[in-house]
């Protein structure tokens, strides 16, 4: 666990040094945020284990998340060149939001007008990895998808 966040940490650092010469650079934040997204999720799936085994669980999500924050200062300080750099910058804001996974009927406005921006940059640029599960199951619309 501690090598996931120094890993996102060295590479945070080393792809901040490239911005803006290379038009991977908001792909890379969005890799490195579910990179830490998903050790959230082992730490949620292991909690138990980790407890037992003396491991400070509080230390660890603040690393997490203070890692997350500099990823969105990165994001949020940089310019999107391409509709695929958009996508990626709205991905980490899909992925920070975890209250939208019933999209869009009990969002508030604003976030419905972003998700629908979201949806559609997807569409235009076929990036369908940065989805979330719910988005596939439910093709966008927080409901079940019709039955054919």
């Amino acid at each position: 666990m501690n090598t996931a966040i120094q890993y996102t940490k060295t590479n945070l650092s080393s792809i901040q040094s490239i911005e803006g010469k290379d038009p991977s650079f908001h792909k890379a934040l969005f890799s490195l945020w579910m990179d830490l997204e998903n050790n959230l999720q082992t730490i949620a799936e292991t909690q138990s284990e980790l407890t037992d085994s003396g491991c400070d669980i509080d230390s660890k999500l603040d690393e997490i998340i203070d890692a997350e924050d500099q990823i969105a200062n990165a994001a949020c300080q940089s310019r999107a060149e391409t509709y695929e750099s958009l996508l990626y910058k709205l991905a980490l804001w899909r992925s920070d939001i975890p209250d939208l996974e019933t999209m869009p009927i009990n969002a508030d406005r604003k976030d419905r007008i972003v998700y629908s921006v979201f949806r559609d940059l997807i569409k235009i640029t076929g990036l369908d990895h940065v989805k979330t599960e719910t988005d596939d199951k439910t093709n966008f619309l927080g409901l079940e998808p019709p039955r054919s």
